[in-house]
């Protein structure tokens, strides 16, 4: 692998327009244009049937580097595993060294693709997942040891959210295919963690879309909620 790795960033999107988070989508695809410039990126929209998928390919505000799919399950199942199966074939395509998924209502922080360049370009085969987003404390996302891959920090914890997986594209056959329901990315986790696979999580983007959840995700008011004490874990 080279020292700067081959990225491939990769959005899924569902009725924008239904759940308030026009704008957040925005600032999401101009935040991943922002840390990941040069590498190739692919949206795709979720079977939304509130004219998202009219919006994406017309709108201004979405540049000519990104590939955009608009996915029309023939059931009409657009859950965001279902999604993100969909997009890891496109996705696989461009042949990267490493894979970012992100939701579509979350603002990733200028130095995101440099740091993660760094922390995959140690190639490492512990953690297979490391999530973009420091989640907060959760019964289901319990902290246990922070780790150091290529000079850069991350906390091991239960579980990690797919709104942020970063993956060497050669862990996919670890990885999935993943649940095709909701929760998916839970019971991925839970499922690598039986196998021994570990994941893990870095503070490198902002989750804007909390309280405008498009599948009802009501994590955010989730009993113990509270931030990770990076002093405490040793990141910061």
């Amino acid at each position: 692998m080279s020292l700067i790795p081959r990225i491939t960033v990769g959005v899924v999107t569902h009725n924008i327009f239904l759940g308030l988070r026009c704008d957040l989508f925005i600032r999401t695809v101009k935040s991943i244009d922002a840390a990941f410039p040069g590498c190739s990126k692919i949206l795709l929209d979720n079977g939304s049937s509130d004219g998202t998928d009219e919006f994406i390919l017309g709108s201004r505000d979405i540049s000519r580097d990104w590939q955009i799919i608009c996915y029309k399950p023939a059931d009409g199942v657009c859950t965001p595993g279902r999604g993100h199966n969909e997009l890891i074939k496109h996705v696989l395509k461009q042949k990267p060294h490493v894979v970012v998924f992100s939701d579509d209502d979350m603002e990733w922080y200028p130095s995101a693709g440099s740091t993660l360049g760094k922390f995959w370009s140690a190639k490492p085969s512990d953690p297979v997942i490391l999530c973009g987003l420091l989640e907060p404390e959760w019964h289901w996302n319990t902290p246990r040891e922070t780790i150091e891959r290529g000079g850069v920090k991350a906390l091991v914890r239960d579980s990690c959210p797919g709104s942020g997986w970063t993956f060497l594209a050669e862990s996919w056959s670890k990885i999935g295919p993943v649940f095709d329901g909701f929760g998916y990315d839970h019971k991925t986790c839970i499922a690598l963690g039986e196998k021994g696979l570990r994941v893990a999580q870095i503070d490198l983007s902002e989750h804007l879309g909390w309280e405008l959840s498009t599948h009802n995700n009501n994590a955010v008011a989730a009993e113990g909620n509270k931030p990770v004490d990076k002093k405490k874990w040793g990141l910061e």
